[in-house]
């Protein structure tokens, strides 16, 4: 007489495993259909507060310690005129706000809608105005990053031994290229 004892445990396997796939597909269908929202709502949330950290650049001093260049903190100001409302409007709200030529931006957000520079280096007084502007919702489609620009307090005489970093604040010449 031949033994069913293998089959039994060969159906017994079988159901552990439809059971365990059943309870994963069951799970992956709540969290997906029913809770949906507050997932893609944390995404948009990650995706939103991404924030790229400035680079330091050093201090360089000459040998009796006066400084030669120093990082100071400025503002780029980005638009992108398609998420305005009214981006001939907005380009005149802005250049006069932060004193651009109106016509100039303008121009630039019918050029470019998916991304313009508004300016770069700007000072904290003028960021400060843009992110009350953000805040209140007045001005739609701009975006205001933290920057760092390479200042030169001795001016052009050391430029042949400290160099000079680029507008994005790479090194190019010098000990600013050397020490990049």
């Amino acid at each position: 007489m031949p033994s069913f004892a293998p089959r039994r445990r060969l159906f017994a396997a079988a159901v552990v495993v439809l059971l365990a796939g059943s309870a994963v597909t069951l799970r992956l269908a709540f969290l997906q259909l029913v809770r949906h929202g507050h997932y893609a709502e944390r995404a948009e949330v990650n995706q939103r507060e991404r924030e790229a950290l400035l680079p330091v650049r050093g201090t360089i001093r000459d040998r009796d310690g006066r400084l030669l260049a120093q990082d100071a903190r400025t503002y780029t100001i980005v638009a992108e005129p398609r998420r305005m409302d009214d981006p001939a409007r907005t380009a005149r709200r802005i250049a006069r706000a932060l004193r651009l030529d109106p016509d100039r931006l303008a121009r630039e957000f019918k050029k470019r809608p998916g991304f313009c520079y508004v300016d770069r280096n700007r000072s904290p007084q003028d960021a400060q105005i843009v992110r009350d502007s953000l805040a209140a919702g007045a001005w739609k489609g701009l975006v205001l990053s933290a920057t760092v620009r390479r200042d030169y307090p001795a001016g052009p005489a050391p430029a042949q031994i400290t160099g000079r970093a680029d507008v994005d604040n790479r090194g190019i010449e010098g000990i600013e290229y050397q020490f990049d």
